[in-house]
């Protein structure tokens, strides 16, 4: 009767979502049609309102899967993603100039690269929800704070070790493959468990929040990686977000969130300006950080921030990758060993296989689209988007089993972490993957089928070792 219940929760919102996003589809076919550019802002607008109709009806457990839940997350990345590619449009348009090589129909491959995503997700959400997802809710941890308040400490503690051993020892944090970032992220999580654990009020648990997240975001102030920083400030985000509930507070919130998107956006330009190009790696984090300071005194602050997120907005489309990848698959030929091949032997720890290849699909896939004489001296990557590299792979066959055996994993994985590991483990997986939700669709299928088990083994090594150190069962 349960799985029932939970069927039902996840299929009328999904189903209703589904009929919400034909609605849209059939009107950006018509569009289309007839010549009209504004068939692909409706496909973006029909594709945000079917992720947000499924997020606002489903039967959610409580409040904090709501938001916190794989399911919520990726259904609201969905959201986001779609008004952010509507400004971009308003802004540049569809971006077909940008196409670097031949194709027959470059609209219909970003329809189709369009249509795979938002499907995709909508079957991911149900087949995760059908199977268990919706049964562990980061509540589980959250009600027992005072509980795990030593085991939180200690994972905090070693989530700086970790930090520490990433920024001093890159060849042997490489070895160790996902277990620094693993534990970074479990870091991040106690960051903000803490001060909930610890203290009541709102004045209070917001800056110390902010104070034990430094670490992790100065570390990827260093990492020239603009979702990196971003992902570190997540935190205090939350918390804010969680604490402060008026309306217009929340305005200024996501006010302030914008001003700090252009401005990390800028500055990881200019980082990557002074020390992947112009210095080579010989000046420090703080150097680069009390130039770029200087530099937005010179420029002015307005002007940077409008420039950042401009950049920002067009650099966050990832529309046009994915009608890359349809447009290859479907005019040229598909790539089963690129998209699928590293799955033979990634999770072969490199620590036992030094030299296990190099898993390099962004950079092979920019081979592709830009053509060999463009890797010939470029180390960049890019993304072909979850959903539309399944389909680049094997066509309409990977596309669904990738999207109903993601949603299956991760369900399975969660549910395997409470029943192996607790309450604890539960709950720091499912707030751990909150990163892994929010990137879902701009990892290719070996990251995000390997992410869940590969997390999972880590979380239960910690917390039991935790444990130990604690003397505390999970």
């Amino acid at each position: 009767m349960a799985r029932l219940v939970v069927r039902r929760s996840a299929l009328v919102p999904l189903s209703g979502s589904a009929v919400i996003y034909a609605i849209g589809v059939a009107l950006a076919g018509a569009a289309a049609f007839a010549t009209n550019d504004a068939w692909l802002p409706l496909l973006f607008a029909f594709g945000g309102i079917a992720a947000l109709f499924a997020w606002w009806t489903m039967r959610w457990p409580d409040q904090s899967a709501r938001y916190l839940s794989f399911g919520a997350v990726l259904l609201l990345a969905c959201v986001a993603n779609r008004l952010l590619y509507l400004a971009d449009f308003a802004f540049a348009g569809p971006r077909l100039d940008e196409w670097p090589f031949p194709a027959g129909n470059p609209e219909s491959a970003f329809f189709k690269g369009e249509v795979l995503t938002i499907g995709g997700s909508l079957i991911s959400v149900l087949a995760w929800a059908a199977t268990g997802g919706l049964r562990v809710s980061p509540t589980v941890i959250l009600r027992r704070l005072d509980r795990f308040r030593r085991q939180l400490l200690v994972i905090y503690v070693l989530s700086l070790f970790a930090v520490i051993a990433m920024q001093s020892l890159p060849g042997a944090a490489a070895a160790l493959g996902l277990l620094l970032p693993t534990l970074q992220a479990l870091g991040l999580v106690a960051a903000v468990l803490l001060p909930l654990a610890a203290l009541k009020r709102a004045l209070f648990i917001i800056p110390s929040v902010l104070l034990l997240s430094a670490p992790f975001v100065l570390a990827s102030a260093g990492t020239g990686m603009k979702e990196s920083i971003i992902l570190a400030l997540l935190p205090v985000g939350a918390i804010l977000w969680a604490r402060v509930r008026g309306f217009y507070s929340r305005i200024i919130i996501l006010s302030a969130a914008a001003v700090c998107i252009s401005l990390i956006t800028s500055y990881v330009g200019y980082f990557r300006d002074a020390v992947w190009r112009d210095h080579l790696g010989t000046v420090t984090t703080a150097q680069v950080l009390e130039e770029y300071v200087d530099e937005v005194q010179q420029v002015g602050a307005a002007e940077t921030i409008a420039d950042g997120w401009l950049k920002f907005m067009s650099r966050s489309n990832a529309s046009i990758s994915r009608a890359w990848a349809v447009a290859i698959a479907d005019e040229q030929a598909m790539e089963p060993e690129l998209v699928f091949g590293p799955l033979v032997y990634v999770f072969i720890p490199r620590v036992f296989w030094p030299d296990k290849p190099a898993i390099r699909q962004g950079w092979e896939f920019s081979r592709l689209v830009f053509g060999p004489a463009y890797t010939a001296w470029s180390e960049s990557s890019t993304a072909a988007g979850f959903y539309t590299s399944l389909y680049l792979g094997y066509g309409w066959i990977a596309f669904l089993g990738g999207a109903v055996f993601v949603g299956y994993l991760v369900a399975k994985a969660t549910l395997a972490a409470r029943y192996v590991g607790g309450d604890l483990a539960a709950g720091l997986f499912v707030l751990g993957m909150v990163p892994y939700a929010l990137r879902m669709d701009e990892q290719w299928p070996v990251g995000v089928f390997s992410a869940p088990v590969i997390t999972l083994a880590y979380v239960l090594m910690v917390v039991f070792t935790v444990g130990l150190i604690t003397l505390q069962r999970p």
